[in-house]
């Protein structure tokens, strides 16, 4: 699973032509959080000021509904040279 995630998460291998930030603005949001709770968490999480949701800002809600169901989870920054 850790691969798997970090698969996810760590950008390094991302391609650099990558968009990884979403405008809040865009309707993608609302569609797939129809009651507001990932909203809410991104709010919790103070991720809401920058008006985007970035690959970082997911990596804190996946780690948040980890933690919120039990499971000990850390996120970390990747590695950099």
């Amino acid at each position: 699973m850790q691969v798997e995630v970090a698969g996810l998460v760590d950008p390094t291998p991302w391609p650099s032509d990558l968009e990884a930030e979403f405008p809040l603005d865009s309707g993608w949001l609302a569609q797939r959080d129809p009651d507001g709770s990932i909203r809410a968490d991104l709010d919790q999480l103070n991720q809401l000021e920058e008006g985007t949701i970035s690959n970082s800002d997911v990596a804190r809600l996946l780690e948040l509904s980890l933690a919120t169901a039990g499971i000990v989870a850390y996120l970390r920054a990747a590695a950099t040279d």
